[in-house]
């Protein structure tokens, strides 16, 4: 690293990548962020063919 520089990216993603907390937390946020972004898509995807075949709104 040179003086007056800020550092590589790769320089502070080490400190963050070795500390097992940190993933184990990122590993987290990964799988709700993505667990409910299917969640949502298959509600729409469930009422959009119930739409379809009834031609009503689902039931709540």
């Amino acid at each position: 690293m040179q003086i007056g520089r800020p550092p590589e990216p790769s320089d502070r993603m080490g400190a963050m990548q070795s500390n097992e907390m940190v993933k184990r937390l990122v590993w987290s946020g990964l799988l709700a962020g993505i667990g409910a972004l299917a969640s949502i898509a298959t509600t729409r995807l469930a009422a959009l063919i119930w739409r379809r075949i009834y031609g009503e709104d689902p039931p709540e």
